[in-house]
């Protein structure tokens, strides 16, 4: 008996199509090679003719927050548990070594930490001969000119650098008041009116008010260091887009500094009182560079933040100092140093 086949019935009557050998997908268009970021020291396009270094790569990690300052009783404890072990088990002169150590380091911590700070004028926010400008007298390619020259950090020691210009996507007032206000509020500090004391960058904000329709530009420009990973200086930059608010915001910062003589932070028994000073003006400072930082000192340290401001321009430089090797007289050299490499730096444009 030959099979029936059904008769055809069109989908638009209610039918069902016959099955068919199954269709394929569509096929993907064959995939390219993977984008890659060009190499830092080559220019991106857009980059103006001249331009040493390809700008920061979008999506890099911003830099770690700052540490919270190190207690030298944590030190000086470990240290004492060592020698007991050491008298315990004979080792008479390992403990003596021990002891040794430990009076060099304790030693160093009272040399940078208890240490009177350096005297001399006020500072003030406004230079001599201000270099004016409506727009911006410098651009974004000129970062790489405000990095100081290898000589000069190995001439404090900091032989290691372990982040540079490039390494680090551009940032904002409002991005890096987050992240300062989640390090603030971590490390429980108090009072509000020192909240600036954390920012790493040139940011000046008031607690509680984050910056909103900022455009300025924020860039990390190298972070040196010593062998053993004690001693720390970094450097930042902000470009404001004219010079007005630059000057206004090198007078916010001094208003703060005025207005913070201590601060606590850390928690548990690492809270400690760590001590506020404005730093008194540069010696040799360029007409037209304007110059406002402060110090900070506690039982195991000190750390020193000055803020240059030129133009549109705001180069930040900070040094954490855990002993002796590096004095507050040293880093006011090499800053001085680079506040004249900043008043080198030419611009068209200006009216100074």
């Amino acid at each position: 008996m030959e099979d029936q086949v059904p008769p055809f019935v069109p989908p638009s009557a209610g039918g069902t199509p016959p099955a068919g050998p199954p269709v394929p997908p569509p096929l993907s268009p064959p995939a390219g090679p993977p984008v890659l970021a060009p190499p830092r020291g080559l220019p991106l396009p857009g980059d103006p003719p001249g331009y040493p270094l390809g700008g920061p790569p979008v999506g890099f990690a911003a830099p770690p927050a700052r540490a919270p300052h190190p207690r030298r009783t944590l030190g000086i404890v470990s240290g004492i548990v060592v020698l007991s072990l050491l008298l315990v088990a004979g080792g008479v002169w390992g403990a003596v070594s021990i002891v040794q150590h430990l009076g060099h380091a304790t030693s160093n911590f009272r040399n940078a930490g208890d240490g009177p700070p350096v005297a001399g004028a006020p500072q003030s926010p406004l230079a001599r001969d201000p270099l004016n400008c409506a727009a911006d007298c410098f651009a974004d390619f000129i970062a790489t000119a405000t990095v100081p020259p290898p000589s000069a950090t190995r001439k404090l020691g900091l032989t290691d650098q372990t982040d540079a210009y490039g390494d680090y996507a551009s940032s904002d007032a409002g991005g890096e008041y987050d992240s300062t206000l989640d390090n603030w509020t971590k490390q429980q500090g108090t009072p509000a009116t020192c909240f600036f004391t954390y920012f790493q960058s040139p940011v000046a904000e008031t607690l509680g008010a984050r910056p909103r329709d900022d455009v300025s530009t924020i860039d990390y420009t190298g972070t040196y260091t010593d062998s053993d990973k004690v001693d720390t200086l970094g450097q930042s930059i902000r470009m404001f887009q004219n010079s007005d608010q630059a000057v206004a915001y090198l007078a916010q910062l001094a208003h703060h500094v005025d207005a913070c003589d201590s601060y606590r932070s850390g928690t548990g028994a690492d809270r400690v009182t760590t001590a506020v000073t404005p730093a008194p003006q540069l010696e040799r400072l360029p007409a037209s560079v304007a110059a406002i930082g402060w110090d900070e000192s506690w039982a195991g340290g000190r750390y020193y933040t000055i803020d240059l401001q030129r133009g549109n321009l705001v180069v930040r430089t900070y040094l954490d100092v855990e002993d002796a090797a590096i004095t507050e007289s040293r880093f006011r050299d090499f800053v001085s140093a680079e506040a004249q490499q900043l008043a080198a730096l030419r611009t068209p444009g200006s009216t100074s």
